[in-house]
């Protein structure tokens, strides 16, 4: 997980004693909030996820969410939704580990409730290579949105297309959101994902199943005026927001990357990033919402870079020949 203050310092280095100093540099600025983005890393040694939330039950999952996607990297390493038979979609930040270098995740797991079972579940591997064409033709690969920026979570969404022969003909995909009206104001929103009930003690502890919380969305007006009230995030219109209630304590958390925000059975949102007081610390402050892409703004170029990689695909309409690999949508790795 990237951590990065007010100040922009970027608290590295993914060893326990670094992380403890950098604790007690962030506890001894108690005023000091922090961006945590989502993605997981071994920057702080743990990989903070949905806080506060509870058990998705494994009928409603086997009947409506069978479309959540684990990413995997030694375990769990961030979320996404399959949107398309070929198609998942998750968070830019959580497939390449920004800045600089390229390290993403190693496979996909399809049809995952629970961490220590594996009955069922399909893998896929990623391609591991930088380069604008995998040798493996039995490799999925990553394709980042061209303008999203790391240090300002702009147009943070990346699909992730997976090799013919292996598309998923057994999970519904989501339903993806096209009205720029949906949600409004103060509607009840929900988040899913793997990981951290708890962040204390430190590393924190995880849950085995898939666990969902309750959030309230605001418009961006709004989330401007909390957010600069606080000198924290620019909000822009390919971004969302969505806070707890202060009467729950639910919170989205690193490792969430990529997975869904639901406005009942359609998704609207890419979790992005949260803030917290420190980084071991949880967002259950109603006026600090926690950020995400938004699916209506970024649909046509979800769209126009399915049609370019998947051209026949049904669900996003495409009826045109193969484009080129390299495509102008994004960066394709």
């Amino acid at each position: 997980m990237v951590a990065i203050s007010k100040k922009s310092v970027t608290i590295g280095v993914a060893v326990i004693a670094v992380a403890a100093i950098a604790i007690a540099l962030v506890y001894s600025q108690k005023k000091k909030s922090t961006y945590n983005a989502l993605a997981s890393s071994t920057a702080e040694g743990y990989t903070p996820r949905i806080i506060g939330g509870a058990t998705l039950n494994r009928n409603v999952w086997d009947q409506s969410r069978r479309y959540l996607v684990s990413i995997r990297k030694d375990g769990h390493f961030c979320g996404a939704t399959l949107v398309s038979r070929r198609v998942v979609l998750s968070a830019a930040r959580g497939n390449p580990n920004p800045p600089g270098g390229f390290n993403p995740a190693e496979s996909i797991d399809f049809n995952r409730y629970a961490q220590d079972d594996n009955g069922g579940v399909t893998t896929i591997p990623l391609c591991q290579t930088e380069n604008n064409s995998c040798e493996d033709t039995g490799l999925a690969y990553v394709i980042r949105h061209q303008d999203w920026r790391f240090n300002t979570f702009t147009n943070d969404v990346a699909l992730i297309i997976l090799p013919e022969g292996r598309q998923i003909t057994t999970i519904p995909p989501v339903i993806l959101n096209r009205n720029p009206n949906v949600p409004v104001d103060g509607q009840e929103v929900e988040a899913f994902g793997w990981g951290l009930t708890n962040r204390r003690p430190f590393p924190g502890v995880f849950p085995n199943e898939i666990q969902t919380g309750t959030l309230e969305y605001l418009t961006n007006r709004e989330c401007r005026r909390l957010l600069n009230a606080n000198n924290d995030q620019t909000i822009t219109g390919d971004m969302m927001c969505a806070r707890t209630d202060s009467t729950n304590g639910v919170a989205t958390g690193g490792g969430d990357s990529g997975g869904p925000l639901l406005s009942g059975e359609v998704q609207v949102g890419v979790a992005s990033y949260t803030l917290v007081e420190d980084i071991t610390g949880t967002n259950t402050d109603p006026n600090r919402p926690d950020g995400f892409a938004r699916i209506s703004f970024l649909f046509d170029w979800i769209r126009d870079t399915v049609c370019a990689e998947v051209p026949l695909d049904e669900v996003f309409n495409c009826r045109r020949s193969k484009a080129s690999k390299q495509t102008k949508q994004g960066k394709r790795y």
